[in-house]
């Protein structure tokens, strides 16, 4: 689509995201009184000529990060900014590479220039969750980006199937707050600000897999509407359930009265006259033709797993307790 193709080319052209960051202390002076520091999106190149650079100038006073292009000159042995203003050192600093998961996680592999798609970008976002490489502040940023982007055709992602992916982004927007911006991740008071609390978030996501979840759930739907649901009665006005047929089999579903949601409401018709806990009056009651752990073991769905506790739909919710 446009909005994603769109987004992909904002990540790769934006110098605070895709490129090779270099960190730069520049005197000014002979005595090296005048000091600038750069954030450069690529290297000074020591080669005659004017060139241009694309740079940032921190300070701890910033609030946001916009990298310009600057132009600078190489002769004769020596960097100039201007005709007139020539650099009498350039030291490059500790290299910190914030971005770095940018180009470890497999994003490159999602868009190949073809007709489709290579790769599904819930393992990506597996893997920006799970990275220890660069910012948490940018795993973030990458992390809502890519959200952004599924969210333009959720169910064609997968991400329909993937309800813990939707709690972590509004997990990670409540920690970072609306003005969180491209470039944050070198702003030394959202750095500051941040860190912990995004690092900590991450580490304590990373036993739950997105692509593991949206496949299992999606098989889980699959296999269910194949099981089909089957209607069998009603909730009359006094909450009392009225069956069309007590010889038909299977588990009972229905509305709680209390949690208005459909659930587990008894193991048989025959049981279902004393159902498990009120529902909801005038609420249809249905049944499956097989058992929900049936439909589970096909599905190859372990509701134990990490990756599917809290994330089951509320059919097949508390199924080992029944």
């Amino acid at each position: 689509m446009p909005g994603e193709r769109q987004i992909f080319q904002q990540l790769n052209n934006d110098p605070a995201v895709s490129a090779f960051h270099q960190r730069y202390r520049l005197a000014l002076d002979a005595e090296g009184k005048n000091l600038v520091e750069w954030i450069t999106a690529g290297s000074f190149e020591p080669t005659m000529g004017w060139k241009k650079i694309t740079t940032w100038t921190p300070s701890a006073s910033a609030t946001s990060a916009t990298f310009d292009e600057r132009e600078y000159g190489y002769f004769d042995g020596q960097y100039k900014l201007s005709p007139t203003q020539p650099l009498y050192r350039v030291e490059q600093l500790d290299h910190r590479d914030e971005t770095a998961s940018f180009s470890s996680v497999g994003l490159e592999k999602v868009l190949t220039g073809g007709d489709a798609y290579a790769k599904p970008l819930l393992e990506v976002l597996d893997s920006v969750k799970d990275s220890s490489e660069g910012s948490p502040l940018f795993r973030a940023y990458l992390f809502l980006r890519l959200m952004d982007l599924m969210k333009l055709q959720p169910d064609a992602w997968g991400l329909t199937f993937c309800p813990s992916a939707r709690t972590h982004e509004a997990t990670i927007r409540s920690i970072v707050g609306e003005q969180f911006s491209s470039g944050d991740w070198f702003v030394p008071a959202k750095v500051n600000a941040l860190s912990d609390k995004l690092g900590q978030f991450f580490s304590a996501s990373k036993p739950i897999s997105y692509a593991k979840q949206a496949d299992g759930l999606l098989a889980l739907a699959r296999a269910a509407s194949k099981s089909g649901l089957q209607y069998v009665g009603f909730v009359g006005l006094d909450g009392k359930p009225n069956f069309i047929d007590d010889t038909i089999s299977g588990e009972v579903f229905g509305y709680s009265a209390a949690r208005k949601l459909p659930m587990y409401l008894a193991a048989t018709i025959a049981t279902g006259h004393q159902l498990k806990e009120p529902a909801l009056p005038l609420s249809p009651l249905f049944a499956l033709t097989v058992s929900c752990q049936e439909i589970l073991t096909k599905a190859g769905v372990n509701p134990s797993d990490i990756s599917f506790q809290g994330a089951l739909p509320p059919l097949f919710q508390g199924t080992a307790q029944r």
